[in-house]
Order: structure tokens, then sequence, then C-alpha cells
């Protein structure tokens, strides 16, 4: 049985980021980058694009993996998607897969679906930020920012922490 973790959030508030540093940071072998069309490529599509790629990791056993990340999620489509190429029209199995994940708009409900529909189990998480307290009285609308004031990166405290989640699972 694979696991599927949902790095679930408002809009803007990270979650495209720690999958790409995740990405990036995860010390994977066999790397495949892809676009959304399925056509593969030779690299991340730029700073500012989606990341689409699988890779093999170690497991803590020692045991080989395979992972797949898309930090599209904001729609269910996107998700429906990612996991159908990732896996060739699920005809490759993923043992684990990292997808960004609105809580709303039946992304989640539509990750949780498939989860169930190809045997994966399902971890919900959300990445590490502060908030900024002078960008709205309102908390539903603050911003949120990934450096504290001490200067702590509170993305690269949370992609370590998935890594090791990752290989733990």
């Amino acid at each position: 049985m694979g696991t599927m973790i949902l790095i679930s959030g408002k809009a803007c508030w990270g979650k495209t980021s720690l999958i790409k540093s995740l990405a990036a940071k995860m010390p994977m072998s066999d790397i495949s980058y892809m676009k959304f069309s399925g056509e593969k490529i030779d690299k991340p599509e730029g700073c500012y694009g989606d990341i689409l790629c699988t890779g093999k990791v170690l497991s803590v056993n020692g045991m080989e993996k395979s992972v797949g990340f898309s930090s599209a999620g904001d729609y269910a489509k996107f998700i429906i998607d990612a996991l159908n190429i990732l896996t060739h029209g699920h005809e490759k199995e993923l043992d684990v897969f990292v997808s960004a994940c609105r809580p709303r708009g039946g992304t989640i409900v539509t990750a949780v679906n498939l989860a169930k529909k190809y045997g994966y189990e399902v971890i919900v998480a959300s990445n590490y930020h502060g908030v900024d307290l002078f960008s709205s009285d309102d908390y539903y609308a603050m911003g949120c920012k990934s450096v504290l004031s001490s200067g702590l990166d509170l993305n690269d405290v949370c992609v370590d922490a998935m890594v090791e989640l990752i290989k733990k699972v």
C-alpha cells in the first residue's frame, strides 16, 4: 500500500514552494521531470512553474521506494492529472505521492477518493509558516511568511521533516 501526502492549505500559503523545495532536497536517483501534458523534460521549468517529477529514494530500512511530487493541487483536476501522469495511467505504482491540495472546492475530497480507489493511505499535512500579523485584522485573510524575525526559514525546517517522513512511511 502506498502513501499519499497531501500538503493542504489556503491559496498563497506556500504549498507549492514547499513541494518544489522538497523535491529538490529529496535524495533521489532516477529522477524524471514531466510537463502536465505528460511530456518528459530535462529539468523543472523555471522557478515560477509547477513541478511534476518522480524518483527513487532509500527508505530508513534500506529499501528503495518510488516517490512522485506534484506542486499543482489547487483544483481536483490537477491531482487527477498528476497521478495519472506519474503512474503512467496507473500501470506503475508510486510508494509515495506528494501533492499540493486545497482544503476546499472538492480538491481534498477528490484526492481522498483517489487514495481509496488506488489503495493509498493518506496523510494530510501543512507546511510550516509564520503569520504576518500586520497584513490584516482577520486571521483568515492574513498573509504568511516563511522566515521568522530570527532568520529561521520555516520552509527549510518543514522540508527536512518531510524528507524524514517520506523515508519512514
